[in-house]
Formats: C-alpha cells, sequence, structure tokens
C-alpha cells in the first residue's frame, strides 16, 4: 500500500522537483497549471526539460545578455529529471523522468494536462519497478509491482482511484503469500 502512495506522488509530481531549463536559460516558468515563455508571457508549445539542481553546479553570471542588463542563471554539469511534451502550455505526450544517473526513472503519457495510459516506472538498474493504468489523472485499471529480478510481488486493480477488488500479494520469487480484498478503496474484512 505504501508503494502505491508513493508512486502516485511521483506520478503526479512531475515538473514540481526540478528547475526548467533550455539551453542552460531559464526560458519557461509553469503558473496555474500552466507553461509560459519567460520573457512574453506567451502559452509555450515545445519541450520542457527541468534538471535537477546542485549548489556546486550553480553559477550565477550578471551582465548583458542579448542587449539587455541584467542576470542569467547557467548551470554546469546539468543533469536531467524530467523531459515533457508541451502543446499551448498544457503537458500533452509522451514524459520521462530519470535518475541523477541519467538512467530512466519513470515515463508515461500526458493528456491535456493529465497523465493517462500506463505509466511505467523503473529500478535504476533499468528493470520495471511498477506499471499503473491512469484515465484522466486517475488511478484506472490493473497495477503491479515488481522486484529487481523482475518478478511481481503485488498486483490489484483500481476502479475510480481506489483500490478494487483482490489485491495479490506474492514473495521475492513469485509465489502468492496473501489475498486481500478492497471495495471502494476500503479494505472488505472477513
Amino acid at each position: 500500500m505504501k508503494k502505491i502512495i508513493i508512486m502516485l506522488m511521483i506520478a503526479l509530481s512531475v515538473g514540481v522537483y526540478a528547475k526548467s531549463v533550455s539551453g542552460y536559460m531559464y526560458e519557461t516558468k509553469k503558473e496555474n497549471g500552466k507553461y509560459y515563455k519567460v520573457d512574453t508571457n506567451e502559452l509555450y508549445t515545445g519541450k520542457v526539460k527541468m534538471y535537477y539542481e546542485s549548489e556546486r553546479d550553480h553559477i550565477e553570471i550578471k551582465g548583458k545578455f542579448k542587449e539587455k542588463e541584467g542576470k542569467k542563471d547557467f548551470y554546469s554539469h546539468l543533469t536531467l529529471s524530467v523531459e515533457v511534451n508541451v502543446v499551448d502550455g498544457i503537458e500533452n505526450g509522451e514524459y520521462f523522468a530519470y535518475y541523477r544517473s541519467g538512467k530512466v526513472k519513470e515515463k508515461g503519457f500526458y493528456k491535456d494536462g493529465k497523465i493517462e495510459g500506463t505509466v511505467t516506472q523503473y529500478y535504476e538498474n533499468g528493470t520495471v519497478f511498477a506499471t499503473v493504468n491512469l484515465k484522466n489523472g486517475k488511478k484506472e485499471g490493473i497495477y503491479k509491482y515488481y522486484n529487481e529480478n523482475s518478478i511481481v510481488t503485488e498486483k490489484g486493480n483500481y476502479k475510480d482511484n481506489e483500490l478494487d477488488g483482490k489485491i495479490y500479494l506474492y514473495d521475492e520469487k513469485g509465489k502468492l503469500v496473501k489475498t486481500i480484498e478492497f471495495k471502494g478503496g476500503v479494505e472488505v474484512k472477513k
């Protein structure tokens, strides 16, 4: 159950835990759920890339930029954390989240600003950690968790963002050890 909450938090936090930069200079900002071009305040269309920050990687440079006085933030050794397609300020299309190592941590798909379809999370070694389906930004359908040997450790079902039906728990070798039943997000006591 704890894994389910962590997975949802990660899936819904895309764009929150990193700085958005492109070409080493801030070009986009996110306000009220939409991406805008910083200088013009127009809705942004393109790929938004967000990077992990590190104090030692951050350099502030003051001076002239494009004939304007001011300062810009530059980064050395940037590590990509999230990459998402944006159309008219709204997330649309495939997105990826990355570990600091650069390996894929999560991938999914946005439709009109909501995560839609299968979200897949990975261990840093590249094997699948979890899969869950979302519809209109809510969990809907089958989910599965795997160990690092690609063996299913838990599987179950969501209906309207709530656990619903039987949840199967397996040991590290894939042997069923427990079944729990849920109805509308509440465990059914036997």
